[in-house]
């Protein structure tokens, strides 16, 4: 299983290279339910052409340095307000259960989901 720490440091990464304004952490891990085979989960919520959010996630994913299985999903704040309004269950899924690791906008919200995230893995390693 990947560590909380690796995680956080990939966001911190991931934000220095591309300053999205949010990155959310979804899946298992943010559920606190992963094992050997899970995968990284996150959600990136960026300003982009919204028809460039999958060479948008390549991008990332090439230019940036992670040493676990990793599925980044990017998405613009308007993509999700849309899926959301079509009753979207995934998105609606991240965004009622996912861990916001980062958040421009206010980063005591990127603490707190950071600090819970690390109580969450930690009570899995446990376990």
């Amino acid at each position: 299983m990947v560590n909380a720490e690796a995680i956080i440091a990939y966001v911190e990464q991931l934000v220095r290279e591309f300053a999205p304004p949010r990155v959310v952490r979804f899946g298992s891990y943010a559920s606190g339910a992963p094992t050997p085979d899970s995968d990284v989960d996150l959600l990136v919520v960026a300003e982009i052409p919204a028809d460039t959010a999958r060479a948008a996630a390549a991008e990332m994913r090439c230019r940036t340095t992670h040493l676990f299985p990793l599925d980044l999903l990017v998405r613009t704040p308007s993509m999700l307000r849309q899926r959301l309004e079509w009753n979207d269950g995934f998105i609606a899924d991240i965004v009622d259960q996912g861990i916001v690791l980062h958040d421009t906008a206010d980063e005591r919200v990127g603490a707190e989901g950071r600090r819970r995230f690390r109580d969450r893995l930690a009570r899995v390693a446990v376990a």
